[in-house]
């Protein structure tokens, strides 16, 4: 997946459509090229095939629902890849995480990096974790290990192929209620409930961020940018990711 500086706008754009099904389609030409034979292709989506981009979809939502209208480079890969298995001698199937949490160095849609960022920043400058979201709204999670083990089932199970799967740990949760959970773990105070665009206030904190790296040896993934995404309501936590710069550290300990 390759996303542009404005993730929001960057999912419906039709040039980054157009690259994104051109990365997936010269991966198979290679693949056939070099006769490199495979069974089965697990494509990966996400809510955002249901429109969470653009505000709360309805909820649950299932696979059978028709898919949110804006152009989305999801289906234009997985109208490739329908239209290439079905010539070929590969199987396919579509899983769909939602909110995808777990420990990866240099993933910048990290949500467990971003926000333990932004917790560290908070208490490094001795503030309140304030929660910049906006109303409230039940979410799921996605574990990472769980969806691991989804792509494993799905290359393997006949019963898998061709089919649409959304993948969540089946809790559910609202990020407003479990809050002061999160600013206990990090042992600051939960903060009032004030939203604000982190991707325009956070950038100006990259230096209190980078005396936290110092001081603890954190390991800083490769790729660092100053660029922050901003898909609003994506994760229910902000107007904008965390930080992309700041989400692509984890600590080495």
């Amino acid at each position: 997946m390759r996303r542009s500086a404005d993730i929001v706008s960057g999912w419906s754009s039709s040039k980054q459509i157009a690259i994104n099904r051109e990365m997936l389609a010269n991966l198979l030409d290679a693949f056939e090229q070099a006769g490199t034979e495979f069974g089965h292709l697990t494509l990966i989506q996400g809510g955002k095939a249901y429109g969470v981009q653009f505000s709360p979809p309805k909820l649950p939502s299932r696979e059978r629902d028709a898919p949110f209208f804006a152009p989305n480079f999801y289906f234009a890969q997985q109208d490739l890849i329908e239209e290439r298995s079905a010539k070929a001698d590969w199987t396919y199937t579509v899983l769909r995480p939602q909110v995808l949490c777990g420990v990866a160095l240099g993933n910048p849609m990290n949500t467990v990096a971003g926000l333990g960022v932004y917790a560290a920043i908070c208490r490094e400058l001795g503030q309140p974790l304030r929660f910049p979201g906006g109303v409230p709204c039940f979410q799921q999670a996605t574990d990472a290990r769980l969806l691991a083990r989804a792509i494993e089932w799905a290359g393997s199970e006949p019963r898998a192929a061709g089919e649409v799967y959304n993948i969540a740990n089946g809790d559910i949760f609202s990020w407003q209620f479990i809050w002061p959970v999160i600013a206990k773990e990090f042992g600051v105070e939960p903060g009032v409930h004030q939203p604000f665009p982190m991707a325009t206030v956070m950038p100006d904190l990259a230096p209190t961020w980078e005396r936290i790296v110092q001081k603890h040896g954190l390991a800083v993934g490769s790729g660092e940018s100053d660029h922050w995404g901003t898909p609003p309501r994506m994760n229910g936590v902000s107007r904008g990711d965390p930080c992309r710069r700041l989400a692509r550290s984890q600590s080495r300990a």
